[in-house]
């Protein structure tokens, strides 16, 4: 038995089956396919969509559906209702779809990330951003874009106009290594990490920059402009320690291959709670997969790599910063003293409100782009080329992981200079001085590295905020050289707040007294650790401050007999108190050039 032959057809009537030459309608309406999107997810998985155009008594209307509920038609009573007839025994699911299919030649295909960074359509590699893409042939394709949430839609590198010169746009983007003046570390710090996130695709980078300072300093204002090398808009960070952890993992994960900003440690972060943004940042970052916990319900899972290259600020070094985490970071300290000037960072605002820097930073990933298979392969000898040069010259006795971050560091400013000699924006001379003024801070700062560690951490910010005020004119200690000596009450000086054990090595605070020095420290300090009086000392054993603890009441306190009355005392280390002093961290650097 010969079989029937069919054919669909579609007006503005409806859509019509016909078999051996019958038409017969089976559907009140017509529908085509009028764009094909494919989604890329933060996970990897691509998730298909189409928009379906709909003739409807004379209306057209037009709706977007998931690839299985176009193939199984459930869109039809979603978004036509009780208004749409369709004769199902006139033609099958399959027939239908096949007739929207056929009545769809023309459709726009759109390929959207939900990361931003590098992407293969077809043959070609483009870099996506918010709502466009950089070619390599400089023939842009509106067809795949990124699609991202939040501040990262400012992501974007407008088109160079007909006044723009690239070679001054491209010695802009340099001078950014001047950005404060009296501390070169933190212009070349920023810069490196610029660089160095557009490589992320074709080597995953190993290490985080970290702007240490005091509120006031100007971190934020200086990493805003790092930020800005990749898009005009960024009026502020598009991330802080405020968010939650699972919010910033997530904007790591979309901020593939660009900087990325996460502001401002206070001492509201210094507990337990940063170690998840730690974890899922810095943890992230050196081992190459986040931890996952944005993505999954489980916490043992491992999520797509991290490609962002994360620049956070803080006050402080967060105290629950183990040490391998602080050896994938490399921190440069700024002087509230000096380092920022405000008349000289308003140049640098402009351009980057003008979006002069991320027009340079442009023109670098088309370089990128046009040699992304050979710097694929070449990237792994460079970067143990850089390494040897580390190892040859830091300071004995760093962190193992102290070379690889140099080389890590320095592959960002070896293929920069590339793309400008190239380019013929730079001599070979002016490329190689450069070079070696950046190497040479890196290398310093990396050896400091753990000077910054010890300074900059809370636990001796408040050493040393203490040892000073018990050290100063407000207060008096009585010398004793055993806990046993008799100290009379009217022996003691006016303002007396306790007694010194050289043999022990302990300082003893009288408990009324200890209110009197908790009022007189530092605000900055006092706000470091707990406020109230029971919760300061809970958080000075926590420091390791307290030299002995009444383990029987659970209190962090002693109790000294003395002239025959016991006194509730703390008793602290005085070994600490009395060593600890401030430590200037000025680089011995020459001003950028």
């Amino acid at each position: 038995m010969r079989k029937s032959k069919f054919k669909t057809r579609s007006d503005e009537n409806g859509t019509y089956l016909i078999v051996n030459g019958k038409s017969r309608q089976f559907a009140n309406f017509s529908a085509k396919v009028v764009k094909e999107t494919a989604e890329i997810g933060l996970d990897g998985v691509i998730r298909r969509y189409v928009t379906i155009q709909v003739r409807l008594k004379g209306e057209i209307k037009e709706f977007e559906v998931s690839h299985s509920d176009f193939e199984d038609l459930s869109w039809i009573g979603q978004y036509l209702g009780l208004d749409a007839k369709v004769d199902f025994h006139a033609a099958s699911k399959a027939t239908f779809v096949a007739a929207i299919i056929k009545a769809s030649k023309e459709r726009q295909k759109i390929c959207k990330n939900k990361r931003l960074g590098y992407q293969m359509l077809g043959n070609q590699l483009y870099f996506v951003y918010h709502g466009g893409s950089i070619p390599a042939d400089g023939n842009n394709n509106e067809s795949i874009v990124a699609e991202v949430d939040g501040a990262l839609k400012h992501c974007q590198f407008p088109s160079l106009g007909s006044d723009d010169n690239a070679s001054e746009l491209v010695r802009k983007i340099l001078d950014v290594a001047k950005i404060m003046p009296n501390n070169p570390f933190v212009g070349t710090l920023l810069l490196a990490g610029v660089f160095r996130a557009v490589l992320n695709k074709l080597k995953l980078v190993e290490v985080i920059a970290y702007l240490v300072g005091k509120t006031g300093s100007g971190k934020t204002t200086a990493a805003l402009i790092a930020q800005a090398c990749f898009g005009s808009g960024f009026k502020k960070p598009p991330t802080s320690w405020e968010s939650t952890p699972k919010s910033i993992e997530l904007t790591a994960l979309a901020a593939s291959c660009i900087v990325l900003l996460i502001d401002d440690f206070t001492k509201v972060h210094n507990d337990k709670s940063a170690l998840p943004v730690i974890e899922n940042i810095i943890g992230a970052v050196g081992n190459g997969v986040s931890r996952g916990f944005a993505l999954s319900s489980t916490q043992n899972s491992n999520g797509a790599a991290i490609e962002a290259f994360p620049i956070m600020t803080g006050e402080s070094i967060p105290d629950v910063m183990i040490d391998s985490r602080k050896a994938r970071t490399c921190f440069a300290w700024i002087s509230s003293e000096g380092d920022f000037d405000k008349t000289v960072i308003g140049e640098f605002q402009k351009h980057a409100a003008d979006g002069e820097y991320a027009k340079a930073m442009s023109l670098y990933i088309a370089y990128v782009l046009q040699n992304f298979n050979r710097i694929g392969e070449e990237i792994e000898g460079v970067f143990d080329r850089y390494r040897r040069e580390a190892m040859a010259k830091l300071d004995e006795g760093l962190h193992a992981r102290a070379p690889s971050n140099y080389a890590d560091l320095m592959l960002g400013f070896h293929y920069f200079l590339k793309f400008c000699i190239d380019a013929n924006f730079l001599t070979k001379q002016e490329a190689k001085m450069l070079r070696q003024y950046h190497s040479d801070n890196l290398m310093q700062m990396i050896n400091m590295q753990p000077i910054i560690h010890q300074t900059q951490d809370i636990k001796h910010l408040v050493l040393v905020s203490m040892s000073k005020y018990i050290r100063s004119d407000q207060f008096s200690l009585v010398n004793v050289t055993s806990g046993k000596k008799q100290i009379s009450r009217d022996q003691y000086p006016k303002c007396f707040i306790g007694w010194v054990d050289h043999d022990k090595e302990t300082l003893y605070i009288k408990a009324d007294c200890g209110r009197k020095l908790i009022a007189n420290l530092p605000e900055d300090i006092r706000k470091v650790m707990s406020a109230g009086e029971k919760a300061f000392w809970k958080d000075a054993y926590r420091f390791g401050l307290l030299a002995e603890i009444d383990q029987k009441n659970g209190r962090n306190v002693v109790r000294k007999r003395i002239n025959g009355e016991v006194e509730r005392v703390y008793s602290m280390v005085y070994s600490l108190m009395y060593t600890h002093h401030d430590s200037p961290l000025k680089p011995k650097s020459k001003k950028a050039i």
